[in-house]
């Protein structure tokens, strides 16, 4: 654990210095179980880098995970919107709605 929480440390700092560096930090809060956390820097990163789709389908999974399917919906069908031929986006959205 004193691994993870050193390597969070250093990409929070990081994070806060390079925006860019927000989406490693969520996914390592992700991996770590800190899904709040998580969805948060997502969350404060795709409201600076909309265009990232990549992040906003890992958000997208990420809210399917916990079981919020409309917050999921929304992240995928904005993909969606954006890049009507992604397939990842189609493929997410077609299984949220058959879970449902």
């Amino acid at each position: 654990a004193g691994q993870y929480d050193q390597a969070l440390l250093v990409l929070e700092t990081l994070a806060d210095m390079v925006p860019s560096y927000q989406p490693q930090f969520a996914e390592l809060l992700r991996l770590t179980g800190r899904l709040d956390a998580a969805i948060t820097v997502y969350n404060g990163y795709l409201s600076q880098a909309p265009g990232d789709l990549v992040c906003m389908l890992r958000l997208g999974k990420l809210y399917q995970s916990i079981g919020s399917k409309e917050a999921a919906r929304t992240a995928f069908d904005y993909v969606l919107q954006q890049e009507p031929e992604n397939t990842a986006a189609r493929a997410l959205l077609e299984q949220l709605e058959n879970a449902a």
